[in-house]
């Protein structure tokens, strides 16, 4: 047995309590009869509990007490199997990896900032996704995957040292991005581009020709300043690279290139300018409005089966027979309707819980992602609000709740980028004080 809310079982200390505080008022009441007259004539101006029937009335009452709270819990034994799919696009992320994306005109520097904005990205993403570096050559580093985690761990180990081979390749970069999609499935295809648009082999217009005939969209981020920076050394002793003549060579972003790549295949240029996560802006307002998400995984997963209404209705039959238990003689002649008149006090409590726990079950199986966040099941209503937010992209609100839900089940990585999100794409005043707020 499993409870959605452990904490609330803390309550049943307070049983025993009640057990004394209800044995203290029978003592005090008896006692206050006792005062008023002898035994006798006590017996004939009014009825005389039975001690046994009190006992089992309190006994009846507790028990109803503590299967509410068991109730509260949320008892759940048992699953079963739902169908669930996963949908999305498929990603090639390709990022330049040349001792230009060293230049520190951006900070810490291109290839730094370049890192950052992926991983930002892979926490809000829905998507298959995989990994192409490139320089002077490209190749596949990760394939197209779900595992973000093994994504993660290869963008970490990124650097200029990562291909011997010199220079910016733009064409090479393209065209394995392109290898590595499966053209016999119906979803989606996307390549991110990420580089300063130094395109030393100038190949990378004719690619992106070759790329929009197979119906792939090249959206691409453009890392750097078109002023430029100083290329550092790559010889181990500091300072910065020169050409023959002594000067220092300056790495600069070329967007005319970059824009015009993005332009043949359909897809969107943006410049990495604010900081961390304008990779979010591109991802949301291009790749996710230009494309439509399909079925990348489906299959079943095991939902406990919720049990409370079991304890409600246990709960139910002791308050009622609590009620309709006869205290005395004058109880027994009145009967059962006694017993009603005493139980229609909590039974207006016990409809509000049958009346407000079913529904939040039902909805809680259904992936209420509401529900399942004043539950306390965070990290499922986390996964719930990031399906809507993928679903309806423009609806900013699953976005903040998502950094809601990610923040009270302590992914705080999550709800940074979850919330510096909403920061940057939302004009409303409020919903951005209470996001900078979180932050």
């Amino acid at each position: 047995m499993t409870f959605a809310h452990l904490w609330v079982l803390h309550f049943l200390w307070l049983l025993p309590a009640a057990g004394l505080a209800l044995a203290a008022g029978n003592r005090k009441k008896r006692r206050a009869m006792e005062r008023l007259a002898d035994p006798e004539l006590l017996s004939r101006l009014c009825v005389r509990p039975s001690p046994g029937r009190i006992f089992l009335k309190s006994v009846f009452l507790l028990t109803g007490l503590g299967l509410m709270i068991f109730a509260l819990a949320g008892p759940r034994w048992g699953s079963h199997y739902e169908e669930v799919s996963r949908k999305g696009v498929d990603i090639m992320v390709t990022v330049d990896v040349s001792p230009s994306m060293m230049v520190s005109d951006i900070k810490p520097n291109r290839l730094e900032r370049a890192r950052r904005e992926i991983l930002d990205f892979l926490r809000v993403a829905r998507d298959r996704v995989g990994l192409v570096p490139f320089s002077g050559a490209a190749f596949v580093q990760c394939p197209l995957t779900l595992d973000y985690g093994a994504l993660r761990m290869f963008i970490g180990e990124m650097g200029p040292d990562l291909i011997p081979v010199p220079g910016t390749d733009l064409g090479a970069a393209i065209d394995t991005a392109l290898s590595a999609f499966d053209f016999t499935s119906e979803t989606d295809r996307v390549i991110l581009l990420i580089t300063d648009g130094e395109d030393n082999e100038n190949r990378g217009v004719t690619a992106a020709r070759r790329a929009a005939e197979k119906g792939v969209r090249i959206f691409v981020f453009g890392m750097g300043d078109p002023a430029g920076g100083p290329v550092p050394a790559t010889d181990g002793k500091g300072g910065f690279k020169k050409d023959r003549t002594g000067r220092m060579v300056l790495s600069k972003l070329n967007e005319e290139g970059l824009r015009r790549i993005a332009d043949i295949t359909g897809g969107t240029y943006v410049r990495s300018v604010a900081g961390d996560l304008d990779l979010d802006v591109l991802y949301f307002e291009g790749i996710r409005s230009e494309t439509t998400a399909r079925t990348l995984k489906s299959g079943k997963i095991r939902v406990s089966e919720e049990r409370f209404s079991l304890f409600l209705l246990a709960a139910f039959l002791f308050l009622f027979l609590e009620s309709v238990i006869a205290g005395g003689e004058r109880d027994r002649r009145n009967g059962v309707w006694t017993g009603f008149l005493r139980f229609r006090r909590i039974f207006p409590v016990f409809l509000g819980m049958v009346f407000i726990g079913i529904p939040s079950a039902r909805a809680a199986a259904a992936g209420d992602p509401d529900d399942l966040y004043r539950k306390g099941r965070f990290k499922e209503a986390e996964a719930a609000y990031a399906e809507r937010d993928m679903n309806h992209p423009k609806d900013i609100r699953y976005r903040y709740n998502r950094g809601c839900a990610a923040y009270r089940g302590s992914d705080l990585d999550a709800a940074r980028a979850a919330f510096s999100s909403v920061l940057r794409r939302t004009k409303d005043r409020d919903v951005r004080f209470r996001s900078l707020y979180n932050l």
